[in-house]
């Protein structure tokens, strides 16, 4: 993320989960795509928060930040593969 941004936002980590077993290179790949979106769309000198803990549910890996969002009409729609919100993409 650090290096992605390259000093163009405040980049914190939180991390009091726990040890999960899976594939690597998935859960690198879905966690790596969530940072990346905040890091493309959070304006320079932005604040993303990354946060892995342990909820009453489970494991919960988030990120907050300050960029422009998602329009509430796209966020049922954004774990369909392929679906883009911009669709010159």
């Amino acid at each position: 993320a650090h290096a992605l941004s390259a000093g163009r936002h405040q980049i914190t980590l939180e991390c009091d989960g726990p040890d999960i077993r899976g594939s690597t290179d998935e859960i690198r790949s879905a966690l790596t795509n969530l940072v990346t979106n905040a890091i493309r769309y959070t304006p320079e000198h932005g604040q993303i928060q990354l946060l892995w803990q342990m909820t009453e549910a489970g494991p919960k890996f988030s990120v907050r930040d300050n960029g422009i969002g998602i329009s509430p009409n796209h966020i049922s729609r954004l774990t369909e593969r392929f679906y883009r919100v911009d669709k010159s993409r």
